[in-house]
């Protein structure tokens, strides 16, 4: 996928975002590339219109993931990648005298 498509360079990020993740909300994007909300929206709509994106849900619960004309090696790899990560396992530490009463 490339910026020649029409895709600009800070909608990347949503679909990056998708590839990673799955989905991408418009107020994540927003946060993401420091837009208005308008901006965000328009960005959203082009890639759904492009094709590259979906759009799922109402209201509260709407988001966007992968259209028909989303590149699927991009997710398969994406997929792949996110597979094979261990989970991290942190242990809670507490500081003497603070711990469970005995």
């Amino acid at each position: 996928m490339s910026v020649a498509q029409g895709v600009i360079e800070r909608q990347l990020t949503a679909l990056h975002e998708v590839a990673m993740v799955g989905r991408v909300r418009r107020s994540r994007y927003e946060k993401a590339e420091a837009l208005n909300t308008q901006q965000a929206t328009r960005d959203l709509q082009a890639l759904t219109k492009a094709g590259l994106l979906t759009t799922v849900g109402k209201a509260k619960g709407r988001h966007s993931v992968a259209g028909p004309r989303f590149p699927r090696n991009v997710l398969e790899t994406a997929q792949q990648t996110s597979h094979h990560r261990q989970p991290v396992h942190r242990v809670a530490r507490t500081a003497p005298g603070t711990g469970p009463a005995k």
